[in-house]
């Protein structure tokens, strides 16, 4: 039998449905794992907000309600329907509709597009960075 890790998502409990989801029990750890993604978002999540409401286009509250509202309904409807999607680009295309719906010319498309090319070499540099993990593990190992 192999030693019990903290990560090992075999012993971990699931929720029922098509998508197996591990929720991280006490006893595997996962108060460990908190402080890194805390610290995380104290360090750069600011830079997100500011980004969503200000940079890509200026909201007022009510327009800013209309985003998350516009935002949250699509996420519903993309769970129901099984599509896996981003919360943070869900969000980010609400914030630009928001902004096109009073005026075009109001939303900072040089902006919405670089989070655009952003989100494209996430996914490629995220398997690289993955990968590269994986092989420096398998090596220590």
């Amino acid at each position: 039998m192999t030693p019990k890790r903290p990560w090992d998502h075999r012993r971990a409990p699931v929720l029922p449905g098509r998508a197996r989801i591990v929720l991280l029990r006490p006893d595997l750890g996962h108060h460990r794992l908190q402080w890194p993604m805390a610290a995380g978002t104290l360090a750069g999540g600011w830079r997100i907000v500011k980004t969503m409401g200000d940079r890509i286009t200026n909201l007022n509250p009510m327009q800013g309600s209309c985003a998350e509202t516009g935002g949250a309904i699509t996420l519903f409807l993309a769970t129901f329907l099984g599509i896996p999607v981003s919360t943070t680009h869900t969000i980010a295309g609400a914030v630009a509709g928001v902004g096109a719906a009073r005026r075009v010319s109001a939303v900072r498309w040089n902006i919405a597009g670089s989070i655009v090319i952003a989100w494209i070499l996430t996914l490629p540099a995220s398997a690289l960075i993955a990968a590269m993990a994986y092989l420096l593990a398998r090596l220590a190992s």
